[in-house]
């Protein structure tokens, strides 16, 4: 079994009886990645749900959608997307507001006893523990993001924490998987 996997199934393992398992899927490395990953693991086939948030604010917005939806459906996985208003409101900058768009989204998806897996790494820790640190928080946004999180009505997993990006791509080279650049 690959370490990618490991850490999937181990970050799982917390919650045998999740009714659903979606990813949160960009359509990115990381986020193909672990959608890959997952569409290997025989016990969440039936569970297995993508989700591309169309956030709107590219010109090649539409034709990525439809690529995230035919690589979902390529691995054998349905893939659902969701269109948001990500538009910035006044002293909100386009991440902020594009984030809170699709964690809006993404928390109404959520019933009990389901899981949402994102694929975050300490590269990404360390970004939101530096912008926290920038923008002046306290102690409670230094603490960056946990790998597990309740978050809607279920709970948000985040199994490539253990990983730096180095580390996490150097793992990439090793697995095989179906990857389409970017429209």
């Amino acid at each position: 079994m690959s370490a990618l996997k490991q850490a999937v199934v181990a970050s799982l393992s917390d919650y045998p009886s999740a009714k659903r398992v979606l990813i949160a899927y960009s359509g990115g490395l990381d986020s193909h990645v672990l959608l890959h990953v997952c569409s290997t693991i025989d016990a969440l086939k039936s569970k297995l749900h993508a989700v591309y948030i169309h956030h709107g604010l590219l010109a090649e917005a539409d034709a990525w959608a439809e690529h995230c939806q035919q690589t979902a459906m390529n691995l054998g996985v349905s893939c659902q997307i969701i269109h948001v208003n990500a538009q910035a409101k006044s002293g909100e900058s386009p991440e902020e507001a594009a984030r809170n768009a699709r964690y809006a989204a993404l928390k109404t998806l959520l019933g009990p006893g389901d899981l949402i897996l994102l694929a975050q790494h300490q590269e990404d820790q360390m970004e939101t523990v530096l912008l926290q640190l920038f923008r002046g928080a306290g102690l409670r946004g230094l603490s960056g993001m946990p790998s597990h999180s309740a978050f809607g009505l279920g709970i948000m997993l985040r199994p490539f924490f253990i990983y730096f990006k180095t580390g996490f791509n150097r793992l990439c080279q090793h697995t095989v998987i179906m990857l389409d650049r970017r429209p």
